[in-house]
């Protein structure tokens, strides 16, 4: 029996990365899935890549920070397959800051609204749908990140953060209509982003270092943190709501040192 069967599917942030995996995995497994992001090229990609193993996929342009087209997103999958039974907040965003005083207003903002405001927004949109239905499971994508301090992350930290308490706060609130709200915590992937522009030594230097650092030895794949997202997504969790649930190889139960991220000397800033 496919764990999704005849589930409707949401995945923001799904025309790459763990979005993509997921949505191919939550494909193989019965779900009909809405793939969304604002490079049409890719997600048509992803789309008839889906098809084309047998599945059913709609491709709808959005960008997660505008409440217009969340909206008319979720409008327009409810017009053709008639309910929502999985939402997952996957779209974020990363780039290395700078200390917070000299951080843009404007750098804060757009991360706060990829990465925080789109959880708000399409929650706001999605959850009277599930009620409707009876309810669902919403799925959001916090990071190790959320759980500790980094430095010269400020923006990224506190949307992360922030998204850990959301979810705590939904799973609350609408517990009593069926809908289990949870979150996933990735640690560092071979697939992160901020690698794409590395050259093939840096990213081999990158790969070394985090494998001395991680217990497991190794960087995770994108399609392990899908898999997580499949589980929270199916019945095989029907009981859990509330919960972060951390995938990360081990890295954040480990105590760190100054050898562990090579720093040898604290960075002063000047105002």
């Amino acid at each position: 029996m496919k764990k999704l069967k005849d589930k409707v599917s949401i995945i923001s942030g799904s025309t790459q990365g763990i979005g993509e995996a997921a949505a191919r995995i939550f494909s193989e497994e019965g779900s009909i899935v809405i793939i969304t992001g604002r490079n049409e090229e890719k997600g048509k990609n992803v789309k008839d890549a889906i098809i084309k193993l047998g599945g059913v996929c709609e491709y709808i342009k959005a960008d997660v920070k505008s409440s217009s087209e969340i909206k008319h997103l979720v409008e327009t999958v409810i017009s053709e397959f008639g309910k929502i039974d999985v939402l997952y907040n996957n779209a974020g965003h990363f780039f290395l800051e700078s200390p917070i005083h000299k951080l843009p207003e404007k750098k804060w903002d757009e991360i706060i609204n990829v990465n925080l405001k789109s959880v708000f927004l399409f929650s706001k949109y999605v959850i009277p749908v599930m009620i409707s239905n009876g309810g669902g499971s919403i799925i959001n994508t916090s990071s190790v990140q959320g759980k500790k301090g980094y430095e010269n992350l400020s923006g990224y930290n506190a949307s992360k953060a922030g998204i850990i308490n959301l979810t705590r706060s939904m799973a609350i609130s609408y517990a009593y209509s069926g809908i289990r709200v949870n979150c996933i915590c990735p640690g560092p992937l071979y697939n992160i982003s901020y690698m794409e522009s590395c050259t093939n030594k840096d990213k081999e230097l990158e790969f070394e270092k985090w494998k001395n650092i991680i217990p497991l030895g190794r960087l995770g794949k994108k399609e392990e943190v899908a898999r997580l997202a499949l589980f929270l997504a199916s019945d095989d969790s029907s009981y859990i709501t509330g919960e972060y649930i951390t995938i990360d190889g081990g890295l954040t139960c480990k105590s760190w040192s100054a050898s562990d991220t090579e720093k040898t000397q604290m960075i002063k800033y000047s105002v």
